[in-house]
Parts: structure tokens; sequence; C-alpha cells
């Protein structure tokens, strides 16, 4: 009997997973849609270029100042062999020069990404516009209309707030990931096998929660919507309320219409999302500390790798807590533009004729 109750209990579990994992990539596909359609129907070629030329500088730009720790190494070990002149070697040469080339391939960065910014602008603005004017009537009238100007409007702050996080926010984050790692592993390979250990479970740790946050907020926002809906209603029709003389009233419906969604979101990322945060900081705190514990002891590495690794590891750490709110403020501004974005990708059942006369499309 307690072997069918644990057969029944596994496969209750796996079916959990599979849907849990379901859910995680429809999630994330449609970030993925979300994004591409951004960066090819919203942003013109311009700005696509010079997108493109800031990442190349600033992957660049992350493998020098990955490499400053690599020169720290060499500096350590000569000074500790009493080699004064080839640790100010290493420091100038090494360190001050892969610094000075930081910050030339970062201001080469800095020039392409403003230049990308200044022309997102109009990029958002002109294609959000032609997108609706190519729309006829009956949709834009119609009940439910998810392309109207009000639509529009929070579709374009919701897409400049996603460039804003793709051409500011994340990218130096993501690119130093990798040659962090890298180097890493040529210092030691069982570093950087560790470092690519804790990347996998962050990634995975991230892919799985943030589709559970999605899953509680998805109630919750439409509860938030639903009271700032009820909330304009009582501000537009104020005459009303005043020549009734039921101020109070109505103060205390909104105020007790916005407390109840309010406790919940309480609930969500005062308590649960803190717990769990905690728990991923925690594993990324404790074991690059347990791993340099077991090379201190075995006696694995130089002072200079010992230094180089230690900073590495715990600039893994910091970046690693970033990359779970990028991820998560992505998914959440590219799902509140889907009913607009799938509205807009519809072909037009109208087409212009000479600017002035419609016709129908074939």
């Amino acid at each position: 009997m307690f072997l069918f109750f644990l057969y029944l209990e596994r496969r209750r579990m796996m079916s959990t997973f599979s849907r849990v994992m379901r859910e995680t990539r429809d999630v994330y596909r449609e970030m993925f849609e979300g994004i591409k359609w951004i960066w090819t129907e919203i942003i013109e070629q311009e700005s696509r270029t010079n997108a493109k030329k800031a990442i190349c500088f600033l992957i660049a730009a992350m493998f020098t100042l990955m490499f400053i720790p690599y020169t720290w190494k060499f500096v350590a070990d000569a000074m500790h062999a009493g080699q004064t002149n080839l640790a100010l070697l290493w420091l100038v040469f090494g360190t001050g020069g892969a610094g000075l080339s930081t910050v030339a391939l970062i201001s080469l960065h800095d020039h392409y990404r403003e230049r990308a910014w200044n022309s997102n602008y109009s990029s958002v603005v002109n294609s959000l516009v032609r997108k609706l004017y190519e729309r006829i009537l009956e949709e834009l009238l119609g009940d439910g209309s998810e392309v109207g100007a009000e639509q529009i409007e929070s579709t374009k702050d919701k897409v400049e707030n996603i460039l804003y996080m793709l051409l500011f926010e994340s990218p130096q984050v993501l690119a130093s990931i990798t040659p962090a790692i890298i180097f890493m592993g040529v210092v030691d390979w069982r570093a950087g096998l560790v470092a690519f250990g804790l990347l996998v479970l962050n990634v995975l740790w991230f892919l799985y929660f943030n589709t559970r946050i999605d899953e509680k907020m998805g109630d919750l926002d439409e509860q938030f919507r639903t009271a700032n809906r009820r909330m304009v209603e009582k501000m537009y029709f104020a005459y009303s309320v005043k020549a009734a003389g039921v101020e109070q009233k109505m103060q205390q419906q909104i105020a007790q219409e916005v407390a109840e969604p309010l406790m919940a979101d309480l609930k969500i990322w005062a308590y649960w999302f803190i717990y769990v945060e905690s728990v991923r900081k925690g594993i990324n705190y404790v074991t690059p500390v347990l791993f340099l514990g077991y090379g201190i002891y075995s006696e694995l590495w130089t002072v200079g790798d010992f230094l180089a690794i230690a900073a590495w590891f715990f600039l893994l750490t910091e970046r690693f807590g970033l990359v779970g709110h990028f991820m998560r403020h992505l998914t959440a501004n590219v799902a509140r533009i889907k009913a607009t974005r799938e509205k807009l990708s519809k072909p037009s059942l109208f087409h212009f004729n000479k600017g002035t006369i419609y016709e129908r499309s074939s």
C-alpha cells in the first residue's frame, strides 16, 4: 500500500513538473516573440545597426575587464616571490593596459548605444502610428478595442521600457558572465566547472520561479486593473458624488477596493518572493566560499590564482542576482503588450489606393 501511494505521489509530482515546464516554455517563447516583434517591426534599420555595434564593443570591453583579475594573479605571485619589478610591470602594463582598453571600448559602446537610443524614440512613435493608421474604423471603435490611442500610448511606454533594459541595464551584466567563467576555467578547470554549474542553477531557477510569479500575479493584476478602473469612474463622476452628498462613502469604497489587492501583493513580494530569493542568494554565496576553502585546504593554487578566482566568483554572484531582475521585468513588460501586438500584427482588411479610396484586400 505504501509503495502504491509512493507511486501515485511520484506520478503527481512528474505531472506537475511537466505542466510547469510547459508553462515556462510558453512564457519565455512569448517573451522572445515580443522582443523579436519590437526588433523587426518597431525598430528601424539605423537603430538596429547602432545597437549591434554597441553590443560588439561591449562584449570586447567585458573581455578586457574580466582580464584584469587575471593580471592580478601574476602581480600577486611576483610579489609573493619577491620579484618587485616583475610585479610592477604586470600592474602597469597588464592591469593598467586592460583598464585603459576597457575604458576606450566602453566609450565606443556608449557612443553607439546613445545613437541607437536617440533613433529609437522616432522609430517607436513612427512604427506604432503607422500600424494604428493601417487599422479600419471598426477595429478602432469596436467594443473592447486593443488598438485605440490609449493602448498605443501605453504600448509605446512599455516598448521604451523594454528597450531601456535591453540597451542600458542588462547588456553589461550578461556580457560579463561568459568571459568570467572562461578565465576561471583557464586558471583552474574545476573553478570554471563550479561557476558554470552555478550559472545553470540560476538560469533554471529564474525560468521556474519567474513563471510562478506570472502565475501568482495574473489574478492580482486583474484585481489592480479593476480597482483602478472603478476609482477612475468614481473620480470622473465627482460632480454626481458631490450632488448626492456621498463623498465619504466613495472614499471608503475606493480605499477598500485598493487595499484588497495591495494586501495580496504584499504577501507575494514581502514574504514568498523574499524567501525564494534568499535561498538562491545563499547558494550563490556559500558555494564560492566552500570551493575556495577546499582550494586553500588542498593547496590547489598559488596566492595569485586564489585572488583571481575569488574576484571572478564574487563578481558572478552579484551578476546572477541582477539577471533575475532583468528577466522578471522583461517578461512582465512583454506580456503586457501582447494584446496590442497581436492586433497590430494582423493584416489590415483594407489598403490605401492613392491615399483616398479604400479597397478590400484580396
